[in-house]
């Protein structure tokens, strides 16, 4: 499966759909792909996979060629520089979901059970906590909780405040690193899925009370004699 071009693929479509320019050379480029009518209907913001996946005209396979694959990446360039309004838009309204603004319904926020399948696997017994899970969910992601709980925006002060208090060293580190994947989410992100905030939303609190603790201990070490 094409990794790479999941992106590219993505915002051309989204320039499609907002009828941005294309030349016809570029047109036919996209048609191997999937007809542009597809990438059109099937675009939207929130994730790439309803160009792709969802799409059943989409060919893949076509990225496997080398050549295609150079000159798909050399047209999608112009035609982003040359639709770029549009382009950051699209990125505009996955950002606006990834700090907790959208619809909940597309927010990725469910549980999935045991498919069905031929090697014995079954869903039940379903413990009884389950349906305590799912209410604390169905909670979680109603507003004001879920711009707290399902957002970005408190992980960034965060962050900041650790890189901060840290000083030098590694959790300084890893708090820039974190920070700078943080933000790279708002412009590469293929979804508004957030999976991708979980091990953010499970690090960044220890990494905040951490660096607290290191500020303190700092400030609190008594100067050396000579």
């Amino acid at each position: 499966m094409f990794v790479r071009e999941l992106m590219p693929v993505q915002l051309v479509s989204a320039v499609a759909a907002n009828n941005g320019i294309i030349t016809p050379e570029e047109r036919y480029t996209l048609s191997m792909i999937s007809p542009v009518e597809q990438l059109k209907a099937r675009y939207n913001c929130f994730v790439v996979a309803s160009t792709t996946m969802g799409n059943p005209s989409f060919n893949d396979y076509v990225f496997g060629d080398p050549a295609f694959v150079s000159k798909f990446n050399r047209e999608a360039l112009a035609i982003l520089v040359r639709n770029a309004p549009i382009v950051a838009a699209d990125r505009a309204c996955l950002a606006v979901n990834l700090i907790g603004l959208g619809p909940p319904q597309l927010a990725y926020l469910y549980s999935t059970g045991v498919a069905p399948n031929g090697i014995g696997l079954s869903a039940a017994p379903v413990l009884p906590i389950n349906a305590r899970l799912l209410a604390y969910l169905a909670w979680s992601e109603r507003y004001p909780q879920r711009l707290l709980l399902w957002s970005a925006v408190p992980i960034i002060p965060l962050l900041l405040i650790s890189w901060w208090k840290a000083g030098s060293g590694p959790v300084r580190q890893v708090a820039a690193l974190l920070l700078a994947a943080t933000l790279a989410m708002f412009l590469f992100g293929p979804a508004r899925d957030y999976r991708y905030l979980f091990p953010l939303v499970l690090v960044v609190p220890f990494l905040f009370t951490h660096s607290l603790r290191g500020d303190r201990a700092r400030t609190q070490t008594p100067p050396q004699g000579n």
